[in-house]
């Protein structure tokens, strides 16, 4: 048996990305925000075994060291992830597991498991996640002191692990442990699934410094948003080729109760003084009279809810935008992915039909909900003329904001395996995957140029183009802007036109900092001014303020 638990969440961007002089003007950022996976398996531990559990999440270490500039090189990471491990010394843990659900963590995995051995003698170290389940050979061959792999979900193979008593029996007939000896011997693996998801404990927040963690709401008023990140249910019946869910919790949907979710929102209400629920499932929407319920529920605990991971355009009518406003629903995210017929359907085989999202849309800012988007660009097979017509279809679009993706093959994805089939992967590095980066090269284009259309159309549409600041909606166009701020992205034109649309406020205390601070980005960031030469060389002007 296994008394003295840790979990352990690596940061959630490649190492690289946590050094300053790598930083690209476009990247991936470390964020405070709430590892969900790991609360939830660690409450459930503390709930089904007898053992004291711990979690350290290192995004909330980090944060303020990268924003600190206190990450000059590879060497300082390892030297504080041992730091922060070496100061839980005296816990003693005899169990740790590390999360890795996507491939940004890969890099972290050697170095982690290894100081984990150096400081605790008696440790047994898991892998769980997205990229163990899936590349468990390559895991084991990179990181030598992981001891075990789980696959796929790990409650039922971990817990009844931490509570054995002979350990070594129990690895050997579990289905779902992976380990050395039983992949050499070629014994199969699978899934062991929780069918009843009201068996998982309401999610335990004292694992956690709560207050510390920012929202990943794109909140729409002033109000100081305490957010809770939930997910109602496991499983996902679909094909998008980028998506590797089904490879971690099967396509088989399970659902969370009505009445539990509802519990679970009071309790997070009352205990935690939740007023915003950021939902993280991809099929909130499936089961249309249980979503119409919990926004009513919603409503009733004058609680705002965002659906992270988009909403179905599909589900989109007059009744249902009316419903969210009235539930208090103040932005939806269309997952629409690409702006071309072909490349939904053939490519990342994605039912939607386009002549729907304009009247989706229009539903939306009837009720004044502030509309955004979601795309992915870069697939195999997808050539830069339709890409063009995704950038096409989103500047002629009446979206309030954008987020434009680059596709990147998570294990796990069909997309994957596509890469790996193709060749079409730039570097093998497991690591390399992060949605502002390419990692796929095509006979159609290069990394570079992917990256490229990224940041302009983005830029274009979010900033040059702000549809709010358009119908001089400044309120609105300022709170987005300051959005980006506040994400520590320095990017300078969330500066500019914040400074514009505070100025016509009449804040110009405000716009004056945040003037300041674009002219000081701008000067000192070559690959920023390119993106501003490419504005101006279309007339575009940048005037003082």
């Amino acid at each position: 048996m296994r008394n003295n638990l840790l979990f352990i969440v690596p940061p959630c961007v490649p190492l690289a990305d946590l050094i300053l002089d790598e930083n690209k003007a476009f990247s991936n950022k470390i964020r405070k925000e709430i590892p969900l996976g790991a609360v939830s398996l660690a409450t459930y531990m503390k709930s089904y075994t007898k053992s004291k559990v711990h979690v350290l999440d290192l995004n909330l270490e980090f944060y303020d060291l990268v924003n600190g500039n206190k990450i000059k090189k590879a060497s300082d990471v390892e030297n504080y992830i041992k730091v922060f491990i070496t100061e839980l010394k005296d816990k003693d843990f005899d169990f740790c597991g590390i999360s890795a659900i996507f491939s940004p963590v890969y890099g972290y995995l050697e170095i982690i498991s290894r100081v984990v051995k150096e400081i605790f003698s008696r440790i047994i170290i898991f892998a769980g996640g997205g990229v163990p389940s899936n590349l468990a050979n390559e895991v084991f061959a990179s990181a030598p002191c992981i001891d075990v792999i789980s696959y796929g979900e790990g409650e039922i193979g971990i817990s009844g692990y931490v509570n054995a008593e002979d350990e070594q029996k129990f690895l050997d007939n579990s289905p779902s442990l992976i380990t050395r000896d039983k992949l050499k011997q070629g014994i199969p693996y699978s899934f062991e699934f929780i069918e009843n998801l009201d068996e998982i404990p309401p999610l335990d927040f004292s694992l956690i410094d709560f207050e510390k963690y920012n929202s990943h709401a794109h909140a729409q008023n002033s109000k100081k948003v305490i957010a809770a990140p939930l997910m109602f249910s496991r499983g996902c019946p679909f094909d998008c080729c980028f998506c590797s869910s089904h490879s971690i919790h099967g396509k088989k949907v399970r659902y969370n109760s009505l009445n539990r979710i509802k519990s679970d929102v009071k309790l997070y209400s009352e205990q935690y003084h939740v007023n915003t629920i950021t939902v993280w499932d991809d099929n909130f929407f499936v089961d249309k009279e249980q979503a119409i319920a919990l926004l009513d529920y919603f409503m009733e605990l004058n609680i705002t809810v965002e659906f992270v991971n988009g909403f179905p355009v599909y589900r989109m009518d007059d009744d249902m935008a009316k419903r969210l406003k009235m539930s208090g629903v103040d932005v939806v995210t269309l997952a629409i992915e690409s702006g071309n017929p072909r490349v939904l359907k053939d490519i990342i085989h994605k039912p939607l039909k386009l002549e729907m999202v304009p009247g989706a849309i229009e539903c939306l800012r009837k009720y004044d909900i502030y509309v955004k988007g979601l795309f992915v660009i870069g697939f195999p097979g997808e050539t830069l003329e339709e890409i063009q017509s995704t950038m096409d279809f989103i500047h002629n679009s009446d979206l309030n904001w954008i987020d434009i993706f680059i596709a990147q093959p998570l294990p796990g994805s069909e997309l994957f395996e596509v890469c790996k089939a193709g060749g079409y992967f730039k570097t093998t590095a497991l690591d390399s995957c992060n949605y502002w980066s390419g990692n796929i090269e095509t006979e159609h284009f290069k990394t570079y140029e992917i990256e490229e259309i990224q940041v302009y159309n983005t830029i274009k549409k979010d900033f040059v183009n702000n549809l709010d600041m358009k119908n001089e909606n400044w309120s609105r166009a300022l709170i987005n802007f300051e959005y980006v701020i506040n994400a520590k992205h320095k990017n300078p034109f969330s500066y500019y036109y914040a400074a514009k649309a505070a100025k016509m406020l009449g804040k110009t205390e405000k716009a004056d900092k945040y003037y300041k601070m674009y002219l000081e980005i701008r000067k000192n960031s070559i690959e920023w001014e390119d993106v501003f030469q490419k504005f101006i060389a279309e007339s575009i002007e940048f005037s003082d303020i």
